[in-house]
């Protein structure tokens, strides 16, 4: 709100967990002009860009863009082929999680465990790798339940040894578990 007050013309975008509670509050507020779920904030950029098009278009439009995340669908992972750091790449391989501590709103913002592809991780990993990438860290919600949603309980242990396999390869880390 503060913002809307010293830039009346700025573009104001709602994302992520906020947004994805609650939506009708985020809908409700006059001050947003884009709403955006967890899965779509990779996104942000070209719909800023749709939204000041179509400001220049019609000043008179209040409507507002959502993009949504859809508890049921895979995560929208962007893959990485250079990262700022030297040596480290911090790789995302699970999002969601099924604990519903009562503490938490994860599971409502997130959603259900959704893992990665191995077969996409490897890809991306090897990519990096040959780039000149020698520390990978595997990040995500609760990675300690990856591949609990491809119905394989050892799928995280076997990605590890897979990651390890690759030439470049010197580290993996976890990010948390």
């Amino acid at each position: 709100h503060r913002a809307r007050k010293k830039n009346p013309q700025a573009v104001i975008v709602a994302a992520g967990c906020y947004v994805q509670t609650a939506r009708e509050a985020a809908e409700a507020d006059a001050s947003i002009d884009l709403i955006i779920g967890n899965n779509c904030k990779g996104q942000i950029l070209s719909m800023v860009e749709t939204f000041m098009e179509g400001r220049t278009a019609s000043e008179e439009s209040d409507e507002k863009q959502v993009g949504w995340l859809d508890m049921n669908q895979n995560c929208d992972y962007e893959s990485l082929t250079k990262v700022s750091e030297h040596t480290r790449a911090y790789i995302k391989i699970q999002d969601g999680c099924n604990q519903f501590c009562s503490y938490c709103i994860i599971p409502y913002a997130r959603g259900r465990i959704r893992s990665r592809e191995p077969e996409e991780i490897l890809s991306e990993v090897s990519t990096l790798a040959a780039s000149g990438y020698r520390e990978i860290v595997l990040t995500g919600i609760h990675i300690s339940s990856y591949g609990k949603d491809f119905g394989r309980e050892d799928a995280l242990i076997s990605l590890v040894e897979k990651l390890a396999s690759i030439e470049g390869v010197d580290r993996i880390r976890f990010g948390s578990l």
